[in-house]
């Protein structure tokens, strides 16, 4: 039997299992047009061009404007574009033409917010990371009812969500001050200035994810002050994250307390818990007379340390089946270990990753 006499689910079978492995799809896209078909199906349905150079988003968006089809299997974009004043003319141009091709995009992440009005899609996730650059219209809000998830991580005042935004589930916001009174699922937001995360204790009953993410105005974060305040409000959450952005030079760093007795006594469902931290040296026990003391210090400088505090956290938590530990040992020089244990309390197994497969443990956008 040729491959051309295959029937189309078979072709689509086989892409499915090679992308499962890891395997680079791209040479199918040569066999047959069967195959480039169910190839392109899947490369194209995820794009992300952030740290892309500004001529290979030129060279994207000619592509996607050239050829209609690639752009019809686009479900999801991923941005990191310069300032406005940074841009070209002709480029902001051919970058909101392309973007006029994406009919059946979903997810919309990056693009200045002046690029998407009067634009053909109905999008479930959003993200506007510059509003400075060019605000978001209303008559984006008034077309774009459909939207699950909305981060606008640099936005304090958020659009009206009973007459704009009836279907949000899950918000990114950098305050907590001004929250939506309806069941939110999912929160993103940074560091607070006063440490203080009660505001989230309205969604107690249904708040499930929970990223901290950024840095803190006044200094380095306090890590046990931060759960210990999340445990308060919200401690039937399923999935925390916590992520330091900002590594600040007049700290050579510091010591403070492990953060495993406030997992264990404040969070009693928790099923994924991601710490990254930039600033501290070491996570030490505070007694240091008791016989355990040096068992409870982690150098975060060591790669055994990192394993070993996520073994120590996974241990201590029960409802827990995944920790992901990160730290910059040196500007620019950074370290990850995901941990995972079957259910049941299954052995545990630890793994290095790199950046990307430590981002994609954050809940908040892909439960």
């Amino acid at each position: 039997m040729s491959f051309s006499a295959l029937p189309p689910e078979i072709y689509g079978s086989i892409c499915h299992e090679l992308n499962e492995l890891g395997s680079n799809l791209a040479p199918l896209c040569t066999i047959s047009r069967n195959f480039s078909r169910e190839a392109q199906r899947i490369l194209y349905h995820s794009v992300d061009l952030r740290g892309r150079e500004m001529c290979a988003v030129m060279s994207w968006a000619y592509t996607i404007t050239e050829h209609t089809h690639l752009a019809e299997r686009v479900h999801a974009l991923v941005l990191q574009l310069p300032a406005i004043k940074s841009l070209d003319i002709s480029d902001n141009a051919k970058i909101v033409k392309a973007l006029r091709k994406w009919i059946n995009l979903e997810e919309l992440r990056g693009a200045h917010g002046w690029m998407i009005s009067g634009l053909p899609f109905r999008l479930q996730k959003f993200e506007n990371l510059a509003p400075w650059e060019g605000g978001v219209e209303d008559d984006f809000w008034k077309t774009q009812t459909e939207i699950r998830v909305l981060s606008l991580p640099y936005l304090p005042n958020l659009p009206s969500f009973e007459n704009q935004l009836p279907n949000v589930i899950a918000l990114g916001t950098p305050t907590l001050n001004v929250l939506p009174a309806r069941p939110l699922q999912r929160v993103e937001t940074a560091f607070l200035a006063n440490g203080k995360f009660s505001p989230l204790a309205q969604y107690s009953q249904t708040l499930t994810t929970l990223s901290v993410r950024g840095a803190s105005a006044y200094g380095p974060a306090s890590i046990p002050d931060t759960l210990t305040s999340i445990a308060a409000s919200v401690p039937a959450l399923l999935h925390l994250s916590i992520i330091d952005l900002q590594k600040w030079p007049v700290y050579s760093g510091y010591g403070t307390r492990p953060p495993t007795p406030i997992l264990r006594k404040g969070f009693r469902k928790l099923q994924t818990f991601v710490l990254h931290v930039r600033n501290v040296l070491c996570f030490m026990s505070p007694d240091l007379g008791s016989p355990n003391s040096h068992s409870d210090n982690y150098d975060m400088a060591s790669a055994p340390n990192l394993e070993r505090l996520g073994v120590d956290i996974l241990k201590a938590c029960p409802t827990l089946l995944r920790a992901a530990i990160g730290s910059e040992v040196a500007r620019g020089q950074e370290m990850r270990c995901v941990l995972t244990r079957a259910n049941g309390g299954g052995a545990i197994q630890a793994e290095a990753v790199t950046a990307l497969e430590f981002e994609a443990l954050d809940m908040f956008w892909n439960p």
